[in-house]
Parts: C-alpha cells; structure tokens; sequence
C-alpha cells in the first residue's frame, strides 16, 4: 500500500509539472510572434500567402484552444488579386484530458466572416484544384505503414462531442468564364446543437443567394443524422422558406414553403 502511495504521489507531481510548463509555455510565448514562419511554411507546402492581421490566441490547459483573428490565403495564379479565401475570426476549444481517452470534447466551433472564392477560367483551368493536389501528395508522404489499416489508424472508437457549431455571416462566389454561370451566396448563418457520432442534431440556417439574375432568400430547419460507420445520413423535418425574384419569376416575386425527408 505504502508502495502505491508514493507511486500515486509521483504521478500526481509529474502531472502537476507537466501542467505547470505547458502553463508557462502559453504565458511565455506569443504565437503572434512566429507570424511570418507560419506564413512561409504555407508558401512552401502550398505555393499560396497566408495573411495574418489578426491576433492569434491560444491555450494548453484546460482546454487545447486556437484563436484566429482576421486572416486570408491568396488566390491561384491568374486567377486576380482577391483572396482564395478569407475569415474574420474561427475559435476552437477541445478539453485536453479527453483526448487521452480518444474522445474529442469541444466547446462550440465559431466561424465568423468567412468568405470563399471560387473560380473557373475560360481554358477550364481553377484555382482550388491546386490545393486538393497538395493535400493528397501529404496524404501520400503520412502513408499507413504496410498492413495497417489507414481508417483504422486514423482514430478507431474515437468519441466526438462538440457543443455545436456556429457560422456567423459567411459567403461563397462561384465564376465559371466557360459557361457564364455565376453564383453568390452571401449572408450565411448556421447554428447546430450538440454534435455526437450516431446521435440526430439541430440545425438551422439561413442565405440570401444569386444565380445568374434569379436571387433567392432561404431560411430553413431540420434534424440531421449522420452515422459514417454505417453508412447512413439523413435529414428529417426539414422546412424550407423560400423567396425567389427576379425577371423571370412570375410576379417578379414568388414565395413558397417545402418540406422534405432525405
């Protein structure tokens, strides 16, 4: 008992110490501060400008949390100077001690302001294909060693708990010179309950978008289920209100409500 005792003592110690550092690593160091090394390294694996005119905040204990302030990733080449994609704020918290039993608990994930750009050029060139590209050549360089299975790896029985997700005034462009199709969505807002693997949540959203000269307000609700170990996804009592106007509506405006099981 006695040998247990001190065995106790000094894990309790060790943890404390451990604490304690991370404690004064975060009190230390200002991530601000490594701005310019966080921009080249995007520059290297991706060939693209990360901008970083906003704080970054972040903590260890107990919350492993990351705070983005205003920032941007530059567009592809030939593609003009408006940014690929850019955000006014994106905050993220996961309890540390969970992870430890593979669960991943977060306080809710807040996106604000985020803006993307999407674009085709007349040649069916774009400029997101480039990235997607980067992403799979690190995929292939973190490859599973042999006989191990890569899904399995990538967190078997990890348990996910987020209190929810919320975006706040985002937006989306779309231009395809090839076809003449544009596309904007833009006062986006989406709020859901608490997400669990398995378990049905909330969600509810609402954008004003532009097809080409048809402009269409939607607000709508619904349950969402998603279950990725066996393969099932849905989406029940969604209610949508629609408004659509435009020249080619009749009336110039047409309202409607539809309700859909997925």
């Amino acid at each position: 008992m006695k040998a247990l005792k001190w065995t106790l003592l000094g894990v309790v110690i060790v943890a404390l110490l451990l604490v304690g550092t991370l404690g004064l690593i975060v009190a230390t160091l200002d991530p601000n501060d490594y701005k310019e090394e966080i921009s080249a390294k995007v520059q290297e694996i991706t060939g693209r400008q990360l901008t970083l005119d906003g704080d970054i905040r972040w903590s260890i204990f107990p919350w492993l949390g990351l705070s983005l302030g205003e920032s941007s990733l530059s567009n592809a080449q030939g593609f003009g100077d408006q940014p690929f994609v850019s955000l006014k704020e994106i905050d993220v918290q996961v309890a540390l001690m969970p992870l430890l039993k593979k669960q991943v608990v977060a306080r809710k994930v807040v996106l604000r302001g985020a803006a993307l750009n999407l674009q085709k050029s007349a040649e069916g060139t774009d400029n997101w294909s480039d990235l997607a590209t980067t992403g799979e050549a690190a995929a292939e360089a973190s490859e599973a060693k042999p006989g191990e299975d890569v899904a399995e790896s990538a967190g078997s029985g990890l348990a996910i708990d987020v209190h929810g997700v919320e975006i706040i005034n985002a937006s989306l462009s779309y231009e395809d010179a090839q076809s003449g199709q544009k596309i904007a969505v833009t006062d986006l807002n989406l709020a859901t309950s608490a997400l669990k693997i398995g378990e049905p949540f909330k969600l509810v959203s609402d954008f004003k978008a532009q097809f080409n000269e048809l402009a269409v307000a939607v607000d709508l609700a619904g349950e969402v289920s998603l279950n990725p170990a066996l393969g099932e996804y849905s989406i029940n009592n969604l209610v949508i209100h629609q408004t659509l106007s435009g020249q080619s509506v009749p009336g110039g405006k047409q309202s409607g409500v539809a309700r859909l099981n997925l």
